[in-house]
């Protein structure tokens, strides 16, 4: 089986990839939340393994990776440190990460600190500060996990899931020790990451497109100026784009991106913003005129009114 040695612990890590075999996919690193494990992310397999290389990890504590003593002192760093190993040895480079629940906090904080080993990050129901778990430590002491598991279900699953499915899931949350409950639950008890976590500022994009065609900002830019006067059209330009702090121009490899860096600078001088240069693509165009199609593309025969249907899949009413 997949280890990796890390600081007083073997972590288990499972890949399933079944892209082509001619392809190079992305990796995607899935982490669970408390008291949960590998098999948290069952379902998902065959959603996201046809197109990515899905890594799934047993957190240190549980599941494979196995459980902690009841005083091991867990911290954000030390997961930190686990989820850099696992992403050094299994792609030797930055992925894509998904957090569940409590799993999302080691998420957030490796992508403020380590951002060199990370492309995104999607989190769920991830706590920043303490959750409320008021009772949890004592209620498994007395009853065991599998049955705290099996009374708070129905809160995190809906009450149409079926309850085969939630027996399944409680059996799997139940074997988690409870010597790594009373160890995580003094770690997560006491987590604050609010200041840690480093806020993506919010961003104007740009392309070479905006500064070709006619209308483009800095043609409308100098219009206010001469209608309006600097001092009048500046307050314009800032009332506008208060929300903004930062013009990002987007390098798609389609263009030479330094013709138009000037460009892009001058519209963040303009704005009184922060000005940066951000990776992006021209793939799904080239699927697009290649005649792919799937859940990424949606066709629509002229004329046909677009709804939700087309998004979903089906019809909302």
């Amino acid at each position: 089986m997949p280890y990796i040695d890390a600081k007083d612990c073997r972590l288990f890590y499972q890949i399933d990839d079944y892209t082509d075999g001619w392809t190079s996919p992305e990796t995607v690193l899935f982490v669970h939340g408390f008291t949960e494990c590998t098999e948290a992310w069952r379902g998902w397999v065959p959603h996201f393994s046809r197109r990515y290389r899905m890594v799934r990890i047993d957190q240190r504590g549980f599941g494979q990776s196995g459980a902690v003593a009841k005083d091991y002192k867990l911290t954000t760093e030390l997961y930190i440190d686990d989820l850099a190993r696992v992403i050094n040895q299994v792609a030797g480079g930055p992925v894509h990460m998904v957090g569940g629940k409590s799993g999302g906090i080691s998420v957030m904080s490796l992508a403020a600190t380590r951002p060199e080993l990370v492309k995104t990050i999607t989190v769920a129901c991830s706590p920043v500060t303490p959750p409320n778990a008021a009772g949890w430590v004592e209620e498994m002491e007395r009853n065991g996990v599998r049955a705290w598991a099996k009374r708070t279900q129905r809160s995190r699953m809906g009450s149409s899931m079926p309850e085969a499915a939630i027996d399944w899931w409680s059996d799997m949350m139940g074997r988690t020790a409870l010597s790594t409950v009373h160890a995580y639950m003094n770690w997560v008890g006491a987590i604050d990451i609010r200041e840690d976590i480093k806020r993506n500022p919010r961003c104007y994009y740009l392309t070479r497109g905006w500064f070709n065609h006619e209308s483009s900002m800095i043609n409308s830019f100098d219009e206010w100026d001469h209608k309006y006067g600097l001092e009048r059209a500046d307050k314009l330009r800032a009332a506008m784009y208060a929300g903004y702090e930062q013009v990002n121009l987007i390098d798609t490899q389609a263009y030479p991106v330094e013709e138009c860096l000037d460009r892009s600078q001058a519209v963040a001088d303009r704005l009184h913003l922060d000005h940066g240069v951000v990776g992006g693509s021209v793939q799904l165009l080239e699927r697009l005129f290649k005649g792919e199609r799937d859940s990424e593309i949606v066709t629509i025969p002229p004329g046909e009114k677009i709804g939700f249907q087309h998004l979903f899949g089906e019809r909302v009413s």
